[in-house]
């Protein structure tokens, strides 16, 4: 007598089974190579908006120039400042001017710690600008602290410019500024921008 053909109740179980047992590792795997992705794509992110961010400052700083301004109420403001930790403002030239507009090639350019970003702000009149009237680009996300060292013409890092025994329209550009930032992804990282002297 033949026996009819099929599988028995027991063996498509232990088909299910196994069948089951091998999609989750497959699962389980493609899971985490996504989440891999993800982290490494956000990492990367976060290294493209550090190397923007230093090429906008290397290209500002090797521009800047030795030019007080006034600011809104007409009082005399140094030509560099910065606190160290906050903010760092400057003037500097070469700006295009493609359209041959009746303006200066001059601006002035504020690079701000806010909340957790680094912003860089311009205006184009140098003399008498405000909050209102400033262009603000986003830079990078996600800092958790950041600071500016200058370095002066002894040859000393110090945490603010001008530096606190000079008159602030007396003082001239620093000879070199070290910005170190930290972030949760790659840590500390420091880079130095020579001035032009």
């Amino acid at each position: 007598m033949m026996r009819p053909q099929g599988f028995t109740l027991i063996e498509i179980i232990v088909a299910l089974s196994v069948f089951a047992i091998l999609g989750s590792i497959a699962f389980t795997g493609l899971n985490t190579v996504l989440n891999a992705q993800s982290a490494l794509a956000e990492k990367n992110q976060h290294i493209v908006e550090l190397q923007l961010s230093f090429k906008y400052m290397e290209r500002d700083l090797k521009q800047a120039l030795a030019r007080t301004i006034r600011d809104q109420y007409g009082d005399f403001q140094p030509m560099f400042s910065s606190d160290g930790d906050q903010i760092m403002a400057f003037t500097y030239s070469g700006v295009r001017n493609p359209a041959q507009q009746a303006r200066s090639a001059m601006q002035r350019v504020a690079y701000q710690f806010e909340s957790d970003q680094l912003v860089r702000h311009n205006w184009n009149q140098l003399d008498g600008a405000t909050e209102v009237n400033a262009r603000e680009l986003v830079l990078i996300n996600d800092l958790e602290y950041l600071e500016w060292q200058f370095l002066n013409h002894d040859n000393d890092w110090i945490n603010q410019w001008p530096p606190i025994n000079l008159e602030p329209t007396a003082a001239s550009l620093p000879r070199a500024v070290m910005l170190t930032v930290n972030s949760p992804s790659p840590g500390d990282i420091a880079r130095i921008f020579t001035l032009p002297q």
